[in-house]
């Protein structure tokens, strides 16, 4: 018997602040807030869709956040968010924040590159509803 897998809609709330001065360089910074796990798909706002072994509503979850910077020559956006993952317990998704900070992590990492750069790794704690 395998096991049996169903989609989870992590739901979030995302916004901008351009803190550009009269210069020709441009600094902005986002905000998140993860609103919620959902069974079903939700009707409106922003959601990533994750993948995971079956789970009841009620069940609590760990979802881990890279929150990173990115820019370029004439600008740079702060506290870009990469969704890594949900985890059953907060052990594992400590482990894997550990990792990250440690620079061990072997999955997908927008946080490397020439201007990019590691800001926080946040772990929300979320109830499937």
């Amino acid at each position: 018997m395998g096991w049996k897998i169903m989609k989870v809609y992590l739901k979030y709330t995302e916004y901008s602040i351009d803190e550009s001065n009269e210069s020709d360089f441009s600094e902005e910074y986002t905000t998140l807030s993860v609103d919620g796990l959902y069974k079903e798909k939700p009707s409106c706002g922003y959601y990533e869709t994750f993948e995971i072994d079956d789970k009841k509503r009620g069940t609590k979850l760990y979802i881990v956040v890279v929150r990173y910077s990115t820019g370029s020559t004439f600008g740079q956006s702060n506290g870009c968010s990469y969704f890594e993952g949900i985890y059953n317990t907060a052990e594992e998704a400590g482990a894997i924040s550990d990792s990250i900070y440690k620079n061990k992590y072997l999955g997908y990492r927008p946080w490397h590159g020439y201007f990019e750069r590691l800001e926080d790794v946040e772990i929300h704690e979320r109830i499937i509803s």
